[in-house]
């Protein structure tokens, strides 16, 4: 007899994948995480960039280095996230609208008729 931790039946592993993601239009790529080690590479080696000269807009290249990586950073973080998530074929699935999935409302909760009475 199983435990109440336990399940009757085994569960099938291949069950618990999403079969709409299971199907996606481009394959994960997982060598794109290779490139968020740029940034850190860029910006924790820092005898590269201590020094004062060039200066852009009066910045010394001290500090314009590392803002340039905060830019540089946030566009490869975008682009392994576009490259390494898959999408879903055919849009979004069709469950009515809404962002909640139908079922009873609360049993304290009001109706929008009630709430323009109460006003």
């Amino acid at each position: 007899m199983p435990s109440q931790f336990e399940s009757a039946s085994p569960v099938d592993p291949a069950a618990r994948v999403d079969p709409e993601s299971r199907s996606a239009s481009r394959p994960v790529r997982r060598w794109a995480y290779v490139l968020l080690l740029a940034p850190f590479i860029g910006t924790l080696w820092v005898s590269t960039y201590a020094h004062s000269s060039p200066r852009l807009f009066g910045f010394p290249f001290f500090y314009w280095y590392q803002f340039a990586w905060v830019l540089a950073g946030a566009g490869i973080t975008t682009f392994v996230y576009l490259v390494t998530t898959p999408r879903r074929r055919g849009g979004p699935p069709d469950d009515g609208g809404g962002a909640y999935p139908p079922g009873p409302a609360p049993s304290g909760a009001r109706t929008a008729d009630e709430r323009r009475r109460i006003r």
